[in-house]
């Protein structure tokens, strides 16, 4: 569209969708909200439609409602507990492997841990 940035033009379509009720439309409008992209940066709303479409099943969504969790918040995990569930275990090995890094932990039972999470990750 001219005159309009990539966006602008991202915000514009993630919007109408999701007032179509569309759940992909809910997520790519949370993703702008999250990221100022095309709009004003707001995580209160960009947490109002990563929920309204992990509700309709979007499992991307979920694991973003967890990313904008504190750490230490039960909800985080289960969020993420949901999207893994269905197959987007990405956020949850991450995270583990952050806390390996972080940590220093060499413990070798964390590390088979996440290599048997990663596997499960590309098995489902």
């Amino acid at each position: 569209m001219a005159g309009q940035t990539r966006g602008e033009e991202k915000f514009k379509f993630s919007q109408m969708a999701a007032g179509q009720g569309e759940r992909d439309g809910s997520f790519w409008l949370g993703r702008c909200f999250r990221d100022g992209e095309g709009c004003q940066k707001g995580l209160n709303r960009a947490n109002d439609n990563f929920l309204r479409s992990s509700e309709q099943g979007n499992v991307w969504a979920m694991s973003n409602v967890g990313a904008l969790l504190d750490e230490f918040d039960p909800e985080r995990w289960r969020r993420w507990g949901l999207a893994a569930a269905r197959g987007n275990c990405w956020p949850v090995f991450r995270d583990v492997v952050e806390q390996v890094v972080l940590f220093s932990i060499m413990d070798m039972e964390v590390l088979l841990s996440c290599l048997r999470l990663d596997k499960l990750c590309k098995d489902t």
